[in-house]
């Protein structure tokens, strides 16, 4: 359980994330992060911890093709190196022919935010902002309510993981937040 937030203001992608880890009734602090930077690409991983190891040292990015927009190469390229990674390490499920997972990344590229679920479909929402994990709801309902306020995007990101902490009991302190 997570929540991890993201925030587009101009060029530069924010992302933020909480430090709580879950298993069955017990919530522990994390001493890592639960975001990734690699090659340009800021991940946020929601779900299974392990996920987060994987792609921080076993995925391979792939390059992408000069001709290729952003979008394409996210759900094509990127996500198809992910599953292979995930596969590769005993994390892919695979049931009548419906391959998954049990993570929900956000993505931060070239200053859009990409949501992959588990099933490894790709979106994006009109909105400059997305969020994932079981306090999404309650982060995105935040940064809704503060879009139109001149707010610095780290403390914005703060108030929205406040929020969720506050109101998810599998959300907490400290967070982490970053920029791209």
């Amino acid at each position: 359980m997570t929540c991890i937030a993201g925030w587009v203001e101009g060029a530069t992608v924010w992302m933020g994330a909480d430090s709580a880890i879950s298993h069955a009734y017990m919530l522990r602090e994390s001493t890592e992060s639960k975001l990734v930077r690699r090659n340009g690409i800021l991940f946020g991983v929601a779900g299974d911890t392990r996920a987060k190891a994987i792609l921080a040292h076993n995925l391979e990015i792939p390059a992408r093709k000069k001709s290729q927009v952003a979008e394409a190469f996210i759900a094509i390229e990127l996500v198809n190196a992910i599953r292979v990674a995930f596969k590769e390490s005993g994390m892919h499920t695979r049931k009548d022919e419906h391959e998954s997972v049990g993570v929900t990344l956000l993505i931060a590229y070239e200053s859009k935010l990409y949501i992959v679920g588990g099933s490894y479909a790709v979106y994006r929402t009109r909105d400059n902002f997305a969020a994932i994990g079981s306090g999404a709801e309650l982060a995105s309902g935040a940064l809704y309510a503060l879009k139109d306020y001149e707010i610095k995007p780290r403390e914005r990101l703060t108030l929205a993981l406040r929020a969720a902490a506050h109101f998810n009991p599998y959300v907490a302190k400290p967070f982490v937040i970053t920029s791209l």
